[in-house]
């Protein structure tokens, strides 16, 4: 993905997002972000390109902010990257409407939607008191009613194609998290199946998008079947394009104080691995 020298800020959105964040972590946070933004991928774990670029000088210092952040949520670290699901799904939008752009079709203006996780410091601006309230404050949103999915617009990229060796491996990653979490794994790869896992991993960014989804997934009571109908997200459930949308959003996330599951674990191994 091609990286962009810019990306959309709502203060409103910061103030509140991030309130419950340190100071350190807060800064350090807005750097995370310009830099996979001007990059236009995941940043590789390495702590010493991250001590350098961040200005420390003891690691230990940088894993205390660095834990702080997975812990609310905020960013992911998976297979030796650092990412933040909406900043890649949002990459991966630029190019589509510039690839569209060269062959003379017009972009779509860049969608208002809200940010990965709970009020993010990026694209998102308010949705109105009814919705925010229920979004942020609810343990537990309402599984969305079955509705007429509509067909995703033809998208450019390998990453839109039913047959990229892509979708194996999220298939595969996708049935490791439902043996951990006691969710249904995926038995059979129907055409349309593939079709529709192909469109989530273009409006992610790919796999490290997709592992960012299912941390979120992990991370959310309501999915996992902590509900009053006892309810449990499967495979066609994720892959529909509206419910894809809502997880990338933060929308079946649980409260900060009651997270878990988000990528803390994964960042311990890693750390200790390169000790």
């Amino acid at each position: 993905m091609t990286g962009l020298p810019w990306f959309k800020f709502y203060s409103r959105d910061w103030i509140s997002g991030t309130r419950g964040l340190s100071d350190r972590a807060r800064g350090i946070y807005v750097d995370l972000l310009a830099r996979i933004y001007d990059l236009g991928r995941p940043l590789d774990y390495d702590e010493r390109d991250l001590c350098r670029f961040l200005g420390y000088r003891d690691r230990r210092q940088l894993a205390s902010v660095l834990n702080e952040l997975v812990a609310a949520g905020k960013i992911t670290i998976a297979d030796g990257k650092i990412t933040n699901g909406r900043a890649m799904a949002e990459l991966a939008k630029s190019d589509r409407q510039r690839e569209a752009g060269k062959k003379g079709g017009r972009p779509k203006t860049a969608s208002r939607t809200a940010p990965d996780g709970d009020l993010d410091a990026i694209l998102r601006p308010s949705h109105g008191g009814d919705f925010e309230q229920n979004q942020v404050n609810s343990e537990n949103p309402p599984e969305p009613e079955p509705e007429p999915e509509p067909e995703r617009s033809k998208q450019v990229g390998r990453a839109s194609d039913p047959d990229d060796p892509e979708i194996d491996e999220a298939i595969r990653l996708w049935n490791e998290l439902a043996d951990r979490i006691g969710l249904a794994r995926v038995q059979k790869i129907t055409a349309e199946r593939r079709k529709r896992l192909a469109a989530c991993l273009q409006d992610a960014g790919g796999l490290p998008g997709w592992r960012a989804a299912l941390c979120k997934i992990e991370a959310s009571p309501f999915l996992r079947g902590e509900n009053d109908r006892g309810w449990r997200a499967d495979f066609d459930f994720i892959v529909r394009e509206r419910s894809f949308t809502r997880l990338m959003e933060g929308a079946y996330s649980a409260r900060r104080d009651r997270a878990s599951g988000n990528g803390f674990a994964e960042l311990q191994r890693e750390m200790d691995r390169r000790r």
